[in-house]
């Protein structure tokens, strides 16, 4: 090993606790911390991405200032303020070296990690060498670009709590050269693992692997007690690209959760080749809709000539019938091989709610590409010529979640397709329909696909300008731990808030709560075993406000529970938000975290796409 104190402290990270150490507030009065009017400034510098100004605050007289000042860099991640804030690695307050340490572990080089793994193994305070320990590991992980498998593996060992989620995540996202000559030692620890979630994060990483060992491991999960690992265990199967993935599949359509159902169902929907046949059976067997609907498209599209037209015929039958709009969006998934690119175009282009209109241009899309890989053309413009019908037709319809979507297609295409489907004019007439901040997603995937039509490199990020003052007013009312009720079709899931880590975020949250703005809004986007997330006023995660707010980093990371909110980038947020289903360290400094579940996780586990917050409340 090249650097052995890196093994040797990171041997000892179980020592301490893995939750961050107590951060008091201004008095036992306050809601939260930010009622103290020394931290008012260094919020505004915060809010406004003001280094200099955040700098000057590191030698404030003030420890609660120097601590809040340090905090606000792990937000604003400025690599420039490393040297102010490895001078505060030695001062005199436990909490304030905590916190430098946690923002220095979002912009480290070699020297800062090396310098963090030092500090935490001398630091005296065990609370607070919980923290260091943890930023020590994240600053490692991102300086190192393949880690020391084994030392992971020890790690991981002696890791507890969150920590362990950590590691196992660093763990599974080794490069596949890496992993695959530790497989004897990967697949034990995934054996031996008895904390679920680092247990998750590990068969995530059996994707790697393929031969007889690997699959047998896998397959003695697929029956495991515990939902979430079954659902991890099919994809880890399915990505082996074993032969028994079609049938293993078909069998978890029946899966008594609906999240097990729906993984099954989209991983079939992935293979190249199923049974036909078996999709029009187990469609029939099944009385989940959202299930049932999907396998009929998989009889229509690979089933003999009987099963095609009879599997075609019920979903004719199923679209007759009143549906709402995820209904609709899954039949027109499933009816696309049968009606034809043209069609699909017109519904497209109907006045029908943004999602039904998405899976009509997905739709299109596919079978288009279906198509050109049959055929043999005499150009290229004639290879691309009924590709460029469809985007260009979505361009027309100048909504910004369709315009999103052709440009995400049009980026992978090389730059002669671009021009065929989006010239100058169209251009000027799309950025024309996009509001600046509302659409900003589309307005970015945009510029990356005029980028590689005009030969230019792809266009740096650049995040909205400050647009969104923090509500002080309403901020000063918010306790930590304030709770809001989401009443949901699956039943209630409470969140409790959590402003000293996310004053700006927490605020808009209980404003837009207060004006009633989630009441009837609908969870758009749920990935089994990583996030539900909704609160999208289109309804198919394109929509949202005319403002965005920054993104705000406390120390608690996005375990299971974790309630955070969407972004198009860093500092876009705005109204959309998630509840974490697992642990997903790798949005730990990326994304805001904002709350967490108190009550109700359970239903937040049976929640499928189309679920609805019927009402969203703050408890008094």
């Amino acid at each position: 090993m090249k650097n052995p104190i890196i093994f040797f402290c990171f041997t000892l990270l179980g020592c301490g606790a893995s939750s961050t150490s107590e951060h008091p507030v201004a008095s036992a009065l306050a809601n939260n911390k930010w009622s103290d009017v020394r931290l008012a400034p260094v919020l505004e510098a915060q809010d406004h991405r003001d280094s200099k100004a955040l700098l000057a605050f590191l030698n404030d007289s003030s420890a609660a200032v120097r601590e809040a000042a340090a905090m606000a860099f792990a937000s604003v991640q400025d690599s420039t303020a490393r040297k102010g804030l490895l001078h505060l690695l030695h001062d005199k307050d436990g909490n304030v070296r905590a916190a430098a340490a946690w923002a220095l572990s979002f912009v480290p080089d070699t020297m800062v990690a090396n310098e963090l793994i030092l500090i935490a193994h001398q630091e005296k305070d065990t609370a607070i060498q919980a923290d260091m320990h943890d930023a020590a590991f994240r600053a490692w992980i991102k300086t190192n670009a393949k880690p020391d498998t084994k030392a992971l593996l020890d790690t991981l060992r002696n890791s507890t709590g969150y920590q362990r989620a950590r590691v196992a995540d660093a763990l599974r996202r080794l490069p596949k050269e890496t992993l695959v000559p530790a497989e004897t030692a990967y697949m034990e620890a995934l054996r031996s693992e008895a904390d679920p979630e680092a247990k998750l994060l590990l068969l995530a990483g059996m994707k790697n692997f393929s031969d007889t060992l690997a699959r047998n491991t896998v397959s003695k999960l697929l029956t495991d007690a515990d939902p979430q690992i079954r659902i991890a265990a099919l994809r880890a199967i399915t990505a082996m690209e074993s032969e028994e993935a079609g049938a293993v599949l078909l069998r978890a359509v029946a899966d008594s959760l609906p999240l097990v159902r729906a993984t099954a169902v989209e991983l079939l929907q992935g293979l190249q080749q199923v049974d036909g046949v078996s999709c029009w059976t187990a469609g029939q067997e099944n009385a989940d809709v959202m299930v049932k609907i999907p396998l009929y498209g998989l009889a229509v599209k690979f089933g003999d000539e009987g099963t095609h037209t009879i599997a075609a015929a019920l979903l004719k039958s199923i679209w007759g019938v009143d549906a709402d709009a995820y209904v609709r969006a899954a039949l027109i998934n499933a009816r696309a091989s049968s009606v034809g690119v043209d069609t699909l175009v017109a519904w497209m282009e109907k006045p029908w709610p943004a999602v039904e209109r998405q899976a009509a241009f997905n739709g299109a899309v596919a079978e288009t590409r279906e198509g050109m890989k049959l055929a043999r053309y005499a150009t290229r413009v004639d290879q691309y010529r009924q590709l460029t019908t469809v985007l260009r037709a979505a361009f027309r319809t100048m909504d910004a979640g369709l315009i999103a979507s052709a440009a995400d297609v049009l980026s992978k295409e090389e730059a002669d397709v671009i021009a065929m489907a989006l010239d100058a004019e169209t251009e000027q007439q799309v950025l024309q329909a996009l509001h600046p901040v509302r659409d900003l997603e589309a307005r970015q995937v945009l510029a990356v696909a005029i980028a590689k039509r005009d030969g230019l490199p792809s266009p740096t990020y650049q995040p909205s300008a400050f647009n969104h003052p923090i509500d002080r007013a309403r901020l000063a009312t918010l306790q930590n731990g304030q709770q809001y009720r989401i009443a949901t079709t699956k039943g209630d899931i409470v969140l409790a808030i959590e402003p000293d880590a996310a004053p700006g975020t927490c605020a808009a949250f209980d404003s837009l709560v207060t004006a009633g703005y989630y009441n009837g809004t609908y969870f758009h986007r749920v990935v089994p075993n990583f996030v539900d997330q909704g609160g999208c006023p289109r309804g198919d995660g394109y929509g949202g406000m005319n403002w965005t707010m920054r993104t705000e980093i406390g120390f608690e990371g996005f375990a299971r529970g974790a309630v955070g909110i969407a972004s198009a980038g860093r500092d876009t947020e705005n109204c959309q938000f998630f509840i974490m289903l697992a642990d997903a360290p790798h949005l730990d400094g990326r994304y805001t975290r904002f709350a967490h579940v108190v009550s109700g996780m359970e239903r937040a586990q049976r929640l499928v796409v189309g679920d609805q917050m019927i009402r969203v409340v703050r408890v008094d």
